[in-house]
């Protein structure tokens, strides 16, 4: 639909405002269900960090994700113990794919961007998610 393509467009100006060539990613809906959107973890990371560091856009960004343990596709993950409300992300799901994407506020406060995606894994969901878990709570322990 011409609504779909000009969102798209306006998504390529900004992904190319923030730094990222153009062929460097594909999107192919903006639903995310596409298993032909096509980007780097590292490209996750760089663009929610763009926006986190945009005063205007923060607020709503952070709004917008779901709290370990609270809320959201993140309410059975951290319910209790260091990472609850410590960390607001994002989760991508089909099968044989798992991604987590957003931030983690370890010691003194400290923001912490992240980026996790499982591709063609053959383990339980839940053993994936649970790997997730694990690396977001050392992430949530290293000291500023």
């Amino acid at each position: 639909s011409a609504a779909a393509d000009s969102g798209m467009n306006s998504v390529a100006r900004y992904l190319f405002g923030i730094g990222f060539a153009p062929g460097s990613y594909t999107i192919a809906d903006g639903s995310g269900l596409s298993r032909y959107n096509l980007c780097t973890p590292e490209q996750v990371a760089a663009a929610l960090l763009a926006l986190y560091r945009d005063p205007l856009l923060r607020p709503e960004l952070l709004v917008a994700l779901p709290v370990a343990g609270v809320d959201g596709t993140l309410w059975r993950r951290f319910p209790n113990g260091d990472g609850r409300a410590r960390v607001r992300a994002k989760t991508g799901t089909m099968t044989g794919v798992s991604c987590l994407a957003g931030f983690a506020w370890g010691p003194g406060e400290r923001v912490y961007c992240f980026a996790l995606m499982f591709n063609n894994y053959t383990a339980k969901a839940d053993a994936v998610r649970r790997i997730q878990d694990d690396i977001l709570r050392e992430l949530l322990e290293v000291a500023p």
